[in-house]
């Protein structure tokens, strides 16, 4: 432009005493100051340009909206094939990601307001793309069921024939309000089940028992016998003469000892196990002293 001002040219401190009367930040390097006037210059041009504003439809007021199953035989249906027409032309072919959005439940509700000869619908309906954003959406319909108006707040969503994906969305659940009398709309929390007191499901991996003792704190096992009576010599011979082989007649003929009350044990079980131990199976067995004997 022929008026625009050179100021890589300007010394330090010109630029900064046009900083200065601007009332803005005066520090930094030369081409900080430099690139901080031209922003300012830019931004006063765009304000002395004559912007069209942005179009905003006249709807009733919000207490004026019911929602759409609390008045049925009021609200002004519309077909299938006036949906079609309306994108249309718009230079937009309709498509099944509408209805992909309806079944989903991208709909987040629906009101419906008269006025002016008109029904108004304002909806609500989630981005999808973007998560946590929803837009709203209005749009205007004539007693026949065709479409005056339409705005969204999406960036596609400019009015008055605003036709992007979310009215499209509320308009079809307008075409399924006609056929069933009903929609459906996203699940509120209160009909869904709670299930704060529900068991949360355990995802990690079972803990080897070699790593159980660092957990605790200590190395040694829990021996429920006095203390008196723990670490003898010569217990386990007893306990195996006592115990294991010892016949009991309890008042009767029969003699059996115990180890013969009990099914014996499985050791090839321990390939379908979890492994909890760092050892082999073989290992693990020979230090349990247990012998396979084939059948």
């Amino acid at each position: 432009m022929a008026n625009e001002v050179n100021y890589g040219e300007w010394k330090l401190p010109q630029l900064r005493e046009e900083l200065k009367k601007r009332g803005v930040k005066v520090s930094g390097r030369k081409k900080e100051l430099v690139d901080r006037l031209c922003g300012l210059d830019n931004l006063g041009r765009l304000a002395s340009q004559n912007i069209e504003p942005e179009f905003v439809m006249d709807v009733p007021e919000p207490k004026a909206y019911q929602d759409i199953h609390a008045g049925m035989s009021t609200v002004v249906t519309i077909s299938q094939q006036r949906l079609i027409d309306y994108l249309r032309s718009n230079e937009k072919e309709y498509d099944e990601k509408v209805e992909e959005m309806y079944n989903e439940r991208y709909v987040r509700f629906i009101r419906v307001a008269d006025g002016d000869g008109k029904q108004f619908l304002r909806g609500c309906v989630w981005a999808e793309m973007r998560k946590n954003v929803s837009y709203d959406v209005d749009v205007s319909i004539d007693q026949n069921g065709v479409v005056q108006e339409a705005q969204c707040d999406c960036a596609a969503g400019q009015g008055p024939t605003a036709h992007c994906k979310h009215v499209a969305c509320i308009l079809y659940c307008v075409v399924q309000f006609g056929k069933c009398k009903k929609i459906i709309t996203e699940v509120t929390c209160t009909q869904r089940l709670q299930t704060f007191h529900h068991a949360k499901a355990y995802r990690s991996s079972p803990m080897k028992a070699a790593k159980l003792h660092d957990m605790r704190g200590h190395s040694f096992r829990y021996d429920p016998r006095p203390e008196e009576y723990r670490n003898q010599e010569g217990y386990p011979d007893h306990f195996q003469n006592a115990v294991i082989n010892y016949q009991a007649s309890c008042g009767t003929n029969n003699k059996m000892p115990v180890v013969q009350l009990y099914q014996p044990a499985n050791p090839h079980a321990l390939n379908f196990m979890h492994d909890y131990v760092m050892r082999s199976d073989e290992a693990f067995l020979r230090k349990s002293k247990v012998h396979c004997n084939p059948a």
